[in-house]
């Protein structure tokens, strides 16, 4: 995945913490930061999940 489409979703993901992952990836070919066929639902749906994991893993890491 390329590292503009990443920040999109960060973006959206940000502002709209709610939104499923098919509008995410409906929203990346529409606003033409994905091209059909260049990213996959599931590769979003991937993404996403990781972004979670880390964001919980970072609100549970030690304090040093």
């Amino acid at each position: 995945m390329r590292c503009d489409m990443a920040e999109q979703i960060k973006y959206l993901k940000g502002e709209y913490p709610r939104l499923p992952a098919t509008i995410v990836h409906q929203k990346l070919l529409e606003n033409g930061t994905a091209k059909r066929g260049e990213v996959s639902l599931s590769t979003v749906t991937r993404y996403i999940n990781q972004l979670k994991l880390d964001t919980l893993q970072g609100a549970y890491a030690p304090q040093a």
